[in-house]
């Protein structure tokens, strides 16, 4: 207390104790505390986890712009445009922007940094949400941490520049975790001058990234012999002609928006003998080379074709599906089931594909005319399914008759599928007689879990329901679903929560 003279007992608390104490404290909270004594003046710069995820710039008269203008700008970025400089817009008339906090903060991260005596990092942190830092400062910042043998680095960076991803980041052997996630894309157009070192490195996340250097690219994704998780989103690697990943121990792997002119005329080679997870969220390349995937268990495929359903390119797509038939969960796209496709005999595969080992399906988009294709290609050949998800089923446009008519029963549907779930379900009279499908079909059948009215009713009314008026709607379905005849006496039908 102010004017209350006494003994400093903070002082007296031997070294090991003030640093398991400032050890539980936010780092902002950690930083003030250091002003209560002058033995503890700097103290926490000892700490070996550094965390500033958690701080925010003040709202100003730009935030509110800056957020309305994100996803224009995520679109221009993510475009095929060689603009290494991205372009902010000043509005007329629009008051001053108050940077005083953020100059503050970045001038306490200068502090903290570049101290000659700050220990060892094992863990920083960083997530910054103005486009007012500046790019050569936080270059600098992930200079000196990787001076002081960082182990984990993970940044969420939004900043005022296209090159804030320093080459010495590459030779940092002592990381074992590398996450970094950009709001606008850093372009990293030359390789270090030593061999990358990522020795340790056993998870790797990139997100806005554009490697113009075909031999860092190369690197990267070869020289990781312990990685085990590697996730890419809006990654570029245009003018390459083959990308291989190489990495013998890699278990999970994700790519994700990474666009056409980036991905379409690749050969994208596999070397990965241990993968158990791969989700491929993107546009299909131009091959796909790899043996098998032994370890596999589960897939994730959601595609784009450019430039139309060609058989060409259902022809690699029904090669990529045929890798991972083996797995014991799969989600593809609506893509898989296209009518025009299916019903081109001079398009279709020879043969569908045996998934003997599936036990759960999910499908993203499910159009009411692709039914009947679901069951011909996966239900048919899925004889140990007993999961099947559906996240959106449209079933707005009219079709023929037969469009739900079964030539023969799945064997899934008579011995072992047990749980059906529709995310998003609107009680439309087409997803109706979907529902109505199974009910009659599934022997073994346990619950059927329909998403809630809720969001149904909100876009109706242009308001939230109330729970007494989603209640009433989810009566309403089940009223339409129990005259109905329910091959399995056991089943339920419940629906998720909004």
């Amino acid at each position: 207390m102010m004017g209350i003279t006494g003994t400093d007992r903070i002082s007296e608390l031997p070294e090991s104790i003030t640093h398991h104490i400032l050890s539980f404290l936010p780092i902002k909270r950690a930083a003030s505390t250091t002003i209560l004594s002058k033995r503890w003046n700097n103290l926490w710069l000892s700490l070996p986890v550094l965390d500033f995820t958690e701080w925010r710039s003040p709202p100003t008269a730009t935030t509110a712009l800056e957020d309305r203008n994100e996803e224009e700008e995520d679109e221009e970025a993510d475009s095929d445009t060689d603009g290494s400089e991205q372009e902010y817009r000043v509005i007329k008339d629009s008051p001053p922007v108050d940077l005083s906090e953020t100059d503050r903060f970045m001038q306490f991260l200068d502090k903290v940094l570049f101290l000659d005596n700050l220990a060892h990092i094992k863990k920083f942190c960083l997530k910054t949400d103005s486009k007012y830092f500046d790019q050569d400062r936080v270059k600098k910042w992930i200079i000196s941490i990787v001076m002081h043998a960082v182990e984990e680095l993970i940044l969420s960076i939004k900043c005022s520049g296209s090159r804030v991803v320093p080459l010495e980041l590459f030779n940092c052997e002592s990381l074992t975790v590398l996450d970094l996630q950009f709001e606008n894309k850093q372009v990293i157009d030359q390789s270090p001058l030593s061999p990358i070192s990522f020795q340790r490195l056993k998870k790797l996340r990139l997100s806005f990234i554009e490697f113009k250097d075909e031999r860092l690219a190369v690197q990267v994704f070869c020289n990781c012999p312990v990685l085990e998780d590697l996730h890419m989103s809006k990654v570029s690697w245009k003018g390459l002609d083959v990308l291989c990943f190489a990495l013998p121990r890699l278990k999970f792997f994700g790519i994700a928006f990474c666009g056409r002119k980036c991905i379409e005329n690749v050969k994208i080679k596999f070397d990965t003998p241990n993968l158990l997870s791969l989700t491929w969220f993107d546009y299909l390349p131009e091959e796909f080379i790899v043996d098998s995937f032994p370890c596999l268990v589960e897939a994730g495929i959601r595609y784009n074709f450019s430039e139309g359903y060609t058989k060409s390119k259902y022809d690699s797509l029904h090669k990529f599906v045929e890798k991972v038939s083996h797995v014991k969960h799969l989600m593809v796209s609506h893509t898989y089931f296209y009518p025009k496709i299916l019903d081109d005999s001079s398009v279709l595969p020879r043969s569908f594909h045996m998934f003997r080992n599936l036990v759960s399906f999910e499908v993203d988009i499910m159009y009411y005319g692709q039914i009947k294709s679901l069951f011909d290609t996966i239900l048919q050949f899925s004889p140990n399914l007993t999961s099947l998800v559906f996240l959106q089923l449209f079933a707005y446009v009219k079709v023929g008759e037969d469009a739900l008519s079964l030539n023969v029963v799945p064997r899934c549907l008579l011995l072992c599928l047990k749980f059906i779930e529709f995310r998003n379900f609107y009680g439309h009279p087409g997803e109706i007689e979907v529902v109505k499908l199974f009910l009659e079909n599934a022997r073994v059948l346990q619950l059927i879990t329909l998403g809630s009215s809720s969001h149904r009713l909100e876009y109706m009314n242009k308001k939230k329901p109330t729970a007494e008026e989603v209640e009433d709607a989810n009566h309403k379905i089940l009223e339409q679903l129990l005259p109905f005849s329910w091959a399995s006496p056991d089943c339920m039908v419940t629906f998720s929560g909004p």
